[in-house]
């Protein structure tokens, strides 16, 4: 079955979803997805705003533990983080306290008595960047989440990101797949910048967030990796060119073999549990269509 399906199945009208970071991406991807399964959802983000998702207008709010208690979420879903291209070199420091800040808010949750299930954000740098900020906060919050399952028995998920495409990208030029698309649209050529080879394997956020919600019926705790085909992103530009149908061209330097980046999980959680819940995830070619039409809703 394909994402929206699976979603219908984990929630239902009866689910009230708490969503932290809200209009971040993934914030902005599980709103869509939880009100298009008939949750009703209570979205927070640092400023609190009316924004629009698929022409439905979204009003945001600001962090109130009353406002939060009285939404009596069954299901939190934290996608609250600054991200490493917040730190600003020498405050380190503020770096660290504003995201505690965050996770001690997101932990807090585990308190509510209707809540039957979490699912936290974490990254691939909690593997290859344990002993760095970003990835060091990430190992630390995928610990304690662990702890705080099994402490208050509340289904946890840990949605270990790696790489992952879709719509709705607050930084289009922050990922190499949105970035490509942009780049075709907009000037209709690709630069990648690397020499090197560079591996990466992408699933649909959309799926990605379906999967984490299902799984969470499933097991008191799993920390999921997204996964997916491997591609090397001279392929995946290739693979974008040949879904547009406009003349494009790609620039790249020599390619140097011995330079080869790889990020990526193996792949194996990812395959075993989409297999346990029927998703049927959606083929490298079907996310670029997806994310050239999101990108085009944009710039028309």
């Amino acid at each position: 079955m394909r994402f929206r399906e699976l979603a219908q199945r984990a929630l239902g009208p009866n689910d009230r979803v708490l969503v932290l970071g809200a209009t971040g991406w993934f914030g902005t991807v599980t709103v869509d997805i939880a009100l298009e399964a008939g949750a009703k959802v209570l979205a927070i983000s640092g400023s609190a705003r009316p924004y629009e998702i698929e022409h439905r207008v979204i009003q945001t709010h600001d962090w109130s533990e009353d406002l939060i208690s009285e939404f009596n979420p069954t299901v939190v879903v934290d996608a609250a983080f600054l991200t490493r291209e917040k730190l600003t070199p020498g405050k380190e420091a503020e770096y660290f306290d504003s995201n505690r800040s965050l996770m001690a808010k997101a932990y807090s949750c585990y308190q509510l008595p209707s809540l039957r299930a979490f699912i936290g954000f974490s990254s691939g740098a909690a593997i290859t960047e344990p002993d760095k900020p970003y990835g060091g906060l990430k190992l630390e919050y995928e610990k304690s989440l662990k702890s705080l399952a099994e402490k208050h028995s509340v289904n946890t998920v840990v949605a270990r990101a790696w790489s992952v495409s879709g719509p709705f990208v607050t930084k289009t030029n922050g990922f190499a797949f949105s970035d490509f698309v942009d780049q075709a649209l907009r000037t209709r050529t690709i630069r990648i910048q690397s020499s090197g080879l560079v591996y990466r394997r992408y699933c649909s956020v959309q799926d990605f967030i379906a999967l984490c919600l299902a799984v969470s019926h499933k097991t008191p705790f799993a920390i999921i990796d997204s996964g997916g085909p491997l591609v090397e992103l001279g392929e995946l530009a290739q693979t974008v060119l040949s879904h547009l149908n406009l003349p494009h061209k790609i620039e790249r330097q020599p390619v140097e073999t011995q330079l080869t980046n790889i990020y990526c999980s193996d792949s194996q959680i990812w395959e075993t549990w989409i297999e346990a819940v029927g998703l049927d995830p959606l083929p490298l070619g079907d996310q670029v269509d997806a994310v050239i039409a999101d990108q085009r809703f944009r710039l028309s």
